[in-house]
Parts: C-alpha cells; sequence; structure tokens
C-alpha cells in the first residue's frame, strides 16, 4: 500500500503544479478580453482602425510591393506548435483582428 500512498501524494502534487498555472492563464485571458472589450472598445473606432491599416497598405506600396503581405500577429498566438518562420521574409500588417466588428 506504501506504493499507492506515493502515487496519489505525487498525482495531488503534480495537479497542483498544474492547476495553479492554468488557473492564473485563464484569470489573466479573462481580464485581458475584458480589458479589450469594455474599457478599449471606444478608444478606436473601427473607421481609424481601417485608417491605420491602409497606411500600412500604402507603406508597402511604397516600398515597392516586393515582399509578400501577412499579419503581425505573434507566431505564439499561433494554434500550430510549429514555428513560423515565413513571416519573417513577409512585409506584416497590423490588424486588430480582436475587434474586427464594432
Amino acid at each position: 500500500m506504501k506504493g499507492i500512498d506515493f502515487i496519489d501524494i505525487f498525482a495531488k502534487v503534480i495537479l497542483a503544479i498544474l492547476i495553479v498555472p492554468s488557473f492564473m492563464w485563464d484569470m489573466y485571458t479573462y481580464f485581458e478580453l475584458l480589458y479589450k472589450y469594455k474599457i478599449r472598445r471606444g478608444k478606436n473606432s473601427h473607421a481609424e482602425r481601417v485608417v491605420k491599416v491602409q497606411e500600412q497598405v500604402r507603406m508597402w506600396r511604397k516600398e515597392g510591393k516586393t515582399r509578400k503581405m501577412c499579419t503581425a500577429r505573434p507566431s505564439w498566438k499561433s494554434i500550430t506548435q510549429q514555428k513560423i518562420g515565413y513571416k519573417d521574409r513577409f512585409y506584416r500588417v497590423e490588424v486588430d483582428l480582436d475587434q474586427v466588428l464594432d
């Protein structure tokens, strides 16, 4: 029965180690979303965000359109676990996709 007690204690320790960071991450993302949708909502209108994207596209055209375009979304926000290397070669456009709709 000593082996079962060790496994039980080990499982509880591992569970505690995993649940606390997971809960903290959930709280962080929850408050980040709350901030984005409630507090920052009126900060920029949809038209202002469109103008910012248009300015970036104009800069890309002025650069000579030599590179393909992609969003500037960081690779750590991607669903895939692979390293996203193509963005290093592309022209990055910052698009606030968190608030696409007004």
